[in-house]
């Protein structure tokens, strides 16, 4: 992601982690977390980027207090293939879906892709240089595409092309 143009658009994009967050917490409380941390540390970049934005430091402090009530998940050595594996079984489940064309709801599945890629995205907090590995980055961009490519095809009242058969899913 390329750096915020404004307060407001980097903040659109920590919430997007944050939201994920919020709606993880129900499901799988460690894996929410690790997406609520990445979007911290994007909050607290984009504090560093834009340090007059009162309305920044604000929401960057409310998530932080919440991370603080399961702060013990920060602190287990199996972190990154926690996230990696939860990561992984958002993905597939977006494929099989739209691949076995069970989904009653397309925007379902281009909505759960596009939360594999954000999922895949947070990645990076366990990267030193904040680079995310080839597996990922591949998984990363087909997410992004088939999404895309999904909701065009819902928008023109049309039905999506199948997807390839040789995708690396």
């Amino acid at each position: 992601m390329s750096s915020p143009a404004s307060p407001e658009e980097g903040l659109k994009q920590c919430e997007t982690y944050w939201k994920h967050a919020q709606q993880l917490e129900q499901f799988d409380k460690r894996f929410a977390y690790h997406i609520r941390y990445y979007g911290v540390l994007k909050g607290l970049k984009l504090q560093k980027q834009f340090p007059d934005a009162g309305n920044v430091r604000q929401r960057v402090v409310e998530e932080l207090e919440l991370l603080e009530r399961n702060a013990e998940f920060g602190k287990m050595a199996d972190a990154k293939s926690y996230v990696a594996n939860a990561a992984l079984r958002v993905f597939k489940a977006a494929d099989d879906e739209d691949r076995g064309g069970r989904s009653s709801s397309l925007f379902t599945v281009a909505k759960n892709f596009l939360a594999a890629s954000a999922f895949f995205e947070a990645m990076r907090q366990f990267e030193k240089d904040e680079s995310l590995p080839d597996i990922f980055v591949e998984k990363q961009k087909y997410a992004q595409w088939r999404a895309r490519e999904i909701m065009v095809a819902v928008r023109q009242g049309e039905q999506p092309p199948p997807p390839p058969a040789n995708a690396d899913s």
